[in-house]
């Protein structure tokens, strides 16, 4: 899982019996990191927002359901509620697919960015909510140490936890099928799903105080 921590050599099935009778197998892999200038997209109350909602927005390869589906479902709850700006920062995260700067996860150098510079915001924060992986199926929240160590990943998690809440889909046998790989397009995503996120996002930053 940790490819870049660990690096691997993938072998097709049919050679398996090659390696297994092999006297002596040798194989190298380089990895080279690189750089990007990326950015942190801020929209709504940057002063003292109620809530804070994020979305990333990079992906691996095709990145429907992860992450487009839920960036759709973020700006669609700022264009048909945009009350909700008054109390909620809206924040479109780039890099959470890929960075070096932590282990053993790989994972939300966008979210330790913006972690890193408001801190402050998200203290005093009510809700820190996040929407990942949504539009192939019904959308929950989770708030699972589990589901956030793998999402949200910061460096002051345990801190926050209580106030974290995931909109994602059940990682299942369909999901896993998508995951960072070529099959994950907007065939899969389904407006009754996308709409249900909306509805469940609003409902949660919309609460009274």
């Amino acid at each position: 899982m940790f490819f870049h921590n660990v690096p691997a050599l993938s072998i097709c099935r049919k050679d398996v019996q090659k390696i297994k009778n092999a006297k002596k197998v040798e194989g190298e892999v380089k990895i080279k990191p690189g750089s990007y200038a990326a950015r942190n997209i801020l929209v709504g109350n940057s002063k003292n927002p109620k809530n804070i909602c994020f979305a990333h927005y990079d992906c691996l390869l095709t990145g429907a359901w992860d992450n487009a589906g839920s960036v759709a479902v973020v700006m669609a709850n700022i264009l048909f509620y945009p009350n909700t700006l008054k109390n909620t920062l809206f924040v479109f995260t780039a890099n959470e697919e890929l960075s070096y700067d932590t282990k053993p996860g790989y994972w939300c150098y966008g979210f330790r960015q913006f972690e890193s510079k408001y801190f402050s915001l998200m203290k005093n924060s009510k809700n820190i909510i996040v929407v990942d992986g949504v539009g192939i199926g019904q959308s929950y929240w989770m708030t699972e140490y589990k589901h956030l160590w793998s999402t949200i990943l910061l460096k002051n998690l345990k801190r926050f936890q209580n106030k974290i809440f995931l909109l994602s889909t059940a990682f299942d046998k369909k999901s896993k099928g998508l995951y960072h790989g070529d099959l994950d397009d907007i065939s899969h995503i389904k407006q009754k799903y996308l709409s249900q996120a909306i509805k469940k996002l609003n409902e949660k930053i919309s609460q009274p105080k």
